[in-house]
């Protein structure tokens, strides 16, 4: 077969693929070489001008496993695309003109500190643990390699600590290596900006980082299922990304392998130093030792001297991941479940409600009664924050309509939640038969007399609403107040229809008569009561921090206008301050009608550990 020969600044073809050897990258697996390529001319015109990553190892080096283990998972997500794959009889890898005739501390593959050593030319005392150390002294040991080639190899003496130091392998210029056999992958070049390696250096929140460990622990267990094994990762040849992906499979093995020479990298478990079968256990160390730089300001675990950083939940999952006894660890299926868990818990929030609310009689000679009733409901549930509020108004001869608030309010209230805690339409079911309830009720018990009725329902950080008549909600966010409620008044469908402007519905003599409220009916007909699909796109709100919900009664917001409401809600006092403001304002205007205000403030916090 016609020789091949590799060098910087060549051009070779592979599979009809043409393409220039940009750059030697190093051995940064034993008999593996790694160059950055460009294609010239691919398979597809698609190809033309990318960037390729370009290895070429021994027939029986770890490429053949990566290649068995492609063919194997040919579609999955999270490993890069295979350009080309061939044998070849007769390749002379030169490195006679290369920059980079070994890898380097400066090379811009980024700090192959503590790769893979697999010492394989090395004769070794079975017995022993091959022990890696860093700040090397250097001395003169020759060994021989399978083409019985002398190579001078550096000689590690121990010094202060236990990190990985970088490996390096010397090459052999090719004028005095003879041609071998050799496997040649091509496939994408990753990204240098957003690989795994250049993303550990920079900052990021703890719901990012287990973003990805989960992503790496599904691609882990899903490997295990197909009995591959994960011992180590190359950082520089994963890309962030939805999902991640791998462009570099050197580093997993079967699981009928078993190593029988040294192992170590730069986040393979301890016991590899020894001639170990391979389990899933040492795939859980490779998460935890990730995890563990990701916690640990992109520091590595000493295996030597673990110090975890004291995060709940964090710290537990480090403590068995990194466990020295290997069947002590986390299975996979396990830790991802464990993993998923914790992901989840940074979804969730704490919230906590400021409340305050007042009620006054009014000012009018004509009601003596306050028909005006309120309540206020607040509970945890399985770390659920809930709180249920609502406002009725009622209405009718002598003490009717104060009866009949009563009721609507002790329905609202003594119903137990029993709807889904994460489905809004659920709750807002639930709602709505609550108001078929206290309709039947007051129905039952009161004589020409009926009331209103506001109800809000937040479940952590979602809002929904139920509402009939002519009380209102709003919410205040960011100094821009929104009515969340409508009016069911004769006035307002007048105003909606055009049939009176806005300034004539301001003293219009029907302002008071309702076309909707509880005990009109004997039954209350689909869409009588308002949710907040009405105006908004779902029944749901989303709440933010420093939302402020107020439920008022007419004798309210019939005298306090909306920029009034700004004004009092929004200068940083306390709600309790504010509410006397506004019930003072309203007793300064006459106080015609009995007046009840509730004013709910959630302030959210992200999820800590």
């Amino acid at each position: 077969m016609e020789l091949l020969t590799i060098e910087e600044q060549s051009i070779i073809f592979l599979e009809n693929i043409e393409l220039e050897i940009i750059n030697y990258l190093g051995k940064l697996n034993p008999n593996i070489y790694y160059f950055q390529v460009k294609i010239i001319k691919g398979k597809e015109s698609s190809l033309d001008n990318q960037l390729g990553l370009l290895r070429i190892g021994d027939i029986n080096s770890n490429l053949s496993l990566e290649i068995e283990l492609r063919s194997q998972l040919p579609n999955y997500g999270m490993i890069s695309e295979l350009w080309a794959s061939i044998n070849h009889d007769n390749v002379i890898v030169n490195l006679s003109n290369s920059n980079n005739n070994k890898v380097n501390e400066d090379d811009k593959m980024a700090n192959q500190d503590d790769e893979i050593v697999q010492l394989s030319e090395l004769e070794i005392d079975k017995d022993k643990p091959i022990i890696h150390s860093p700040n090397l002294e250097i001395t003169d040991l020759y060994i021989e390699n399978q083409q019985e080639t002398n190579i001078l190899i550096k000689d590690i003496e121990d010094k202060k600590d236990n990190y990985l130091e970088e490996e390096y392998y010397p090459e052999i210029e090719a004028n005095n290596q003879e041609s071998s056999a050799k496997l040649l992958v091509l496939t994408p070049y990753p990204d240098e900006e957003n690989n795994l390696a250049q993303w550990l250096t920079k900052p990021h929140t703890d719901e990012e980082y287990l973003y990805i460990i989960v992503q790496l622990c599904q691609c882990f267990f899903y490997l295990s299922q197909n009995s591959w094994y994960c011992l180590d990762l190359f950082v520089e040849f994963i890309i962030v990304g939805t999902p991640i992906k791998f462009y570099d499979l050197t580093h997993i093995y079967p699981k009928n392998i078993e190593l029988k020479i040294g192992f170590l990298g730069k986040y393979s478990a301890p016991e590899l130093a020894y001639s170990k079968e391979i389990n899933q256990f040492m795939s859980s160390y490779v998460i935890g030792a990730l995890m563990y730089q990701m916690f640990h300001d992109n520091k590595l675990p000493n295996p030597d001297n673990l110090t975890i950083n004291l995060i709940p939940k964090i710290y537990q999952i480090l403590q068995v991941c990194l466990y020295s006894i290997t069947e002590e660890r986390y299975p996979l299926n396990q830790l991802l479940k464990l993993l998923i868990e914790i992901k989840n818990d940074l979804k969730k929030i704490t919230i906590s409600w400021e409340k305050a609310n007042k009620s006054i009689l009014g000012l009018s000679l004509k009601r003596l009664v306050n028909e005006d009733s309120y309540g206020i409901k607040q509970l945890e549930i399985n770390q659920n924050n809930i709180i249920l509020a609502g406002i009725a108004d009622g209405m009718g001869g002598m003490a009717q309509g104060e009866l009949a608030s009563k009721l609507a309010i002790q329905t609202l209230l003594e119903t137990p939640f029993n709807f889904d805690l994460n489905n809004q339409e659920n709750q807002t079911n639930w709602l709505t038969e609550i108001f078929n309830q206290a309709n039947q009720n007051i129905n039952k018990k009161v004589e020409d007399g009926g009331t209103t009725l506001s109800v809000i329902l937040a479940v952590n950080n979602q809002l929904i609403i139920s509402h009939v008549g002519d009380s209102r909600i709003y919410l205040i966010r960011n100094k821009d107040i929104i009515q969340l409620s409508e009016d069911h008044s004769l006035v307002n469908m007048m105003l909606t229809s055009g049939q009176i402007t806005y300034e004539e519905s301001l003293d219009h003599p029907d302002r008071n008569v309702l076309i909707k409220f509880l005990g009109s009916k004997s039954v209350l007909s689909d869409g009588y009561v308002q949710n907040l699909s009405k105006n908004f796109d779902k029944i749901s709100l989303t709440l933010e921090d420093n939302d402020l919900l107020i439920l008022c009664s007419d004798g309210v917001w019939d005298l306090i206008s909306n920029e009034e409401f700004i004004e009092l809600f929004t200068e940083g006092n306390n709600l309790h301050f504010s509410i006397d403001k506004v019930i003072e304002k309203v007793l300064h205007k006459g106080a015609s009608d009995n007046a009840t205000i509730i004013t709910l403030k959630c302030s959210i916090h992200p999820y800590k550990f």
